[in-house]
């Protein structure tokens, strides 16, 4: 049985110790650490009837506690460790936000304005997109030391306008980050390569869905499939809004806000049941150029969950990210051509009372970007995209986005996988050929002209 390719394992103490660990466990026949799954359903409950008037009932997300503690069973101690710690902070940022707006109850009247979502697939520029977006003077989009939930209760109040810049959670996010490398020191240095990490970086809003345990897991196919259950994911999108709210109603916003994930493309019915006038830039890259890179950061991703004891077949690794593309193209391209066919119909739920909840879902309200034109030229794309949802477009944004341009040209000349290493990497991982790929994925590429 092949591994994947070690070559971004953690420290070599922490790595023995995580070994003699999986010996002990071996040799006693028990975990030497449990996962405390009482106390962590302990940090579920709810607060009452008020909870349920704001939030609506959440069964799916105790259901995604319970799958998680499972797949974080078949971890190694430290690992198991690391992980409880992650679902507890979690928790604990999940239950501050709720009392914060049962607390203060006019945040969930407060009106959002239409999200700009930058969604699609995955190494496909999404990152670069949003943060030129982000250079609107009128947006805003949310950075890390806002949004990441080890930082649990010192996320409330969030930051005002005026003490943004210098907020203390910049320092205590920047923290945070200093220690996650000591983990695995080689594998975050190929990490930032193409994809910086500061605590005033414009981030990935599912920095604020793993609120909601909105986590991934290669080795477990129940996490799987509640990430891919549109009645999950409204429980998730109805504490997005919330969320956004509350951020929002210290620091508005003078014209829209910005979200960005890539994960979104798995759930857009569920996301634009709660944010039903949300305008969707959809980013797309032919399958064969993707596969490669996203299985390889996978399994990067996966040798810091197993430890060199117990391997993780490469097929597996292959299998998942492959599994993850086609769900996402497949939702994508059934999404969009129920729209046009004008057969969506959005899920009822609490945080989208009418009149939103009666707005009619338009083709108007999404624009597809390929990640070629982006990288040719970024300037162009993001005109374009105002231009199709009649959104003005000022000098001094231009100007904002070339000098961003100007003094991040990684971002503007995106490091791709060579020819060569992306033959390794097919080879090593049994990536299928280019053909299949292209006859699996026929109907998206056509659809959307990749």
């Amino acid at each position: 049985m092949e591994s994947v390719v070690a070559s971004h394992d953690p420290p070599l103490l922490y790595s023995l110790l995580d070994r003699f660990l999986v010996l002990i466990e071996w040799l006693i026949g028990a975990p030497v650490y449990a996962i405390p799954q009482r106390r962590l359903g302990g940090l579920l409950e709810a607060d009452g009837s008020d909870q349920e008037k704001v939030f609506g009932r959440q069964p799916l997300v105790a259901a995604m506690l319970a799958a998680l503690v499972g797949s974080a069973a078949k971890l190694t101690p430290l690992r198991r460790w690391t992980f409880a710690k992650a679902i507890e902070a979690a928790l604990r940022t999940r239950r501050a936000l709720i009392k914060w707006v049962l607390a203060k109850k006019e945040i969930a009247d407060i009106p959002l304005p239409p999200p700009l979502l930058v969604t699609g697939l995955p190494h496909a520029g999404a990152s670069l997109l949003q943060r030129l977006l982000a250079c609107d003077p009128g947006a805003r989009a949310f950075r890390a030391f806002e949004m990441d939930k080890m930082l649990m209760e010192d996320l409330f109040p969030p930051p005002s306008k005026r003490g943004y810049q210098d907020h203390p959670n910049i320092d205590r996010e920047g923290r945070i980050m200093l220690d996650e490398p000591r983990l695995a020191p080689s594998f975050y240095i190929s990490c930032f390569q193409s994809h910086r990490k500061d605590p005033t970086d414009f981030e990935d809003d599912c920095m604020i869905l793993e609120h909601q345990l909105y986590f991934w897991s290669i080795i477990d196919s129940k996490v799987s499939s509640l990430r891919f259950n549109n009645e999950y994911m409204l429980e998730v999108y109805i504490y997005l809004k919330r969320y956004l709210q509350a951020l929002t109603s210290t620091y508005k916003p003078k014209s829209h806000i910005i979200l960005k994930s890539n994960f979104h493309s798995h759930s857009l019915p569920s996301f634009l049941s709660v944010f039903p006038n949300a305008r969707i830039i959809t980013t797309h890259r032919q399958i064969p150029q993707v596969l490669p890179s996203l299985t390889l950061l996978t399994a990067r991703l996966a040798s810091l969950s197993t430890s060199q004891s117990t391997p993780l077949p490469r097929s597996t690794v292959t299998s998942f990210c492959t599994t993850e593309l086609k769900h996402m193209s497949t939702s994508l391209l059934d999404l969009r051509r129920r729209v046009a066919q004008d057969w969506f119909t959005p899920f009822p739920n609490i945080a989208t009372p009418p009149p939103s909840s009666n707005h009619a879902i338009s083709s108007k309200q999404f624009f597809d970007v390929s990640h070629d034109a982006l990288v040719r030229d970024p300037i162009l794309t993001v005109k374009a995209i105002y231009k199709h949802f009649d959104m003005p477009f000022s000098a001094d944004f231009e100007k904002a986005m070339r000098e961003y341009v100007r003094m991040n040209p990684p971002f503007a000349t995106r490091k791709v996988m060579g020819v060569e290493e992306r033959r390794r990497v097919e080879s090593a991982y049994g990536i299928p050929s280019m053909q299949e790929l292209q006859e699996s994925f026929a109907d998206y590429h056509s659809y959307f002209g990749v």
